[in-house]
């Protein structure tokens, strides 16, 4: 991913990472449920295999053995993790950019989460935006309560 292809997102993290200095940033990346729901489908119907249509000349495949529901499942974990990872590595080249130094920026404060699948945009997704829209990352701000003051006891609070 590159920062320069979302120019106006990668100028809001910032503005918010800046605004809320010591919280947590969590980066959550999301996986497409659509595959998953097609093989869950077939395999509830005792189906074993698929077939992919050719764009170009319209003929179906051969048979495609289906794969078992839970690779799916980490597959998709692990790309929904990439793609959070992604979205963290980029905004380091544009703190960078900015001539700020990661110091400035505390990279460590972010938390990088693959979500897979388990929370889609679109539940049932009909159309290629569809799935374009569950196939995405979410910054989420996590406040971080600082300690109180040692000489502060319990009668001190209300």
């Amino acid at each position: 991913m590159n920062w320069q292809d979302y120019p106006a997102i990668f100028q809001k993290i910032n503005e918010t990472v800046t605004r809320y200095g010591g919280a947590i940033i969590q980066i959550r990346g999301h996986g497409d449920n659509f595959f998953y729901k097609f093989v869950t489908a077939k395999r509830s119907k005792g189906e074993t295999t698929y077939q992919k249509k050719d764009k170009v000349t319209g003929e179906y495949s051969a048979p495609i053995a289906l794969p078992d529901p839970v690779q799916i499942l980490n597959d998709s974990n692990a790309l929904s993790y990439t793609r959070a990872f992604n979205v963290k590595a980029a905004y380091a080249n544009y703190v960078r950019s900015l001539n700020q130094t990661t110091d400035t920026i505390d990279l460590s404060r972010f938390d990088v989460k693959g979500m897979g699948i388990s929370q889609p945009a679109v539940e049932t997704p009909q159309s290629a935006d569809d799935r374009a829209r569950n196939m995405r990352c979410e910054i989420v701000i996590i406040a971080a309560e600082s300690e109180l003051p040692s000489d502060l006891s319990a009668d001190d609070l209300k």
